[in-house]
């Protein structure tokens, strides 16, 4: 972004604060105040960037019943949008989004499908998903720390146990904004 359209963006600074930015002699501080402000806020722009590659949650997954009700429930209390549907390892998924986080609605074929049955009967919280950029040296870190793989490996998505009973998935770091960029 050209400094001419940065967007201006107005602080209220404590005393304090301005005072470590004036020297002794008193002379203006403002343009040195400005300068580590800026210097900051492209820290912070870098720093974002960086992050895309570190872990974190990019979706929960509910186990439902009826895919029509907890589609309209979603959508009319918290304003969240369908962004995909579609079929995968015995049951039909709806994808909704906030706009940041994506939520997964699961309507099994069967209770007795295998992946059904990692949370119990009826509908439940199922799992939550985590992108993360180097899916075997997680796997690794999965297994070390007493977790156990439930599905592929080197399917899109990988479902493991933590060792206190919790259902998670690990997925590539892209997966969901893919698919909120393809529902335009």
């Amino acid at each position: 972004m050209s400094e001419s359209k940065e967007s201006i963006v107005q602080v209220a600074v404590d005393d304090d604060v301005v005072d470590w930015f004036r020297n002794e002699a008193g002379d203006d501080y403002r343009n040195r105040m400005r300068d580590a402000l800026r210097a900051h806020m492209q820290a912070r722009r870098g720093r974002s960037e960086e992050s895309t590659a570190a872990p974190r949650i990019n979706h929960v997954a509910l186990k439902i019943a009826d895919l029509d009700v907890a589609t309209r429930f979603y959508e009319n209390v918290f304003g969240f949008r369908q962004v995909k549907t579609g079929r995968s390892r015995g049951h039909i998924s709806r994808h909704l989004t906030d706009g940041y986080v994506d939520l997964a609605l699961m309507l099994y074929d069967s209770e007795d499908d295998p992946e059904a049955k990692l949370v119990g009967p009826g509908p439940a919280i199922h799992h939550f998903g985590v992108a993360v950029a180097d899916r075997r040296a997680v796997l690794d870190r999965i297994r070390a720390n007493g977790g156990e793989i439930l599905s592929d490996p080197d399917s899109g998505t990988v479902k493991f146990r933590s060792p206190d009973g919790t259902i998670a998935e690990i997925a590539d770091p892209d997966r969901y904004e893919r698919m909120k960029g393809a529902a335009g």
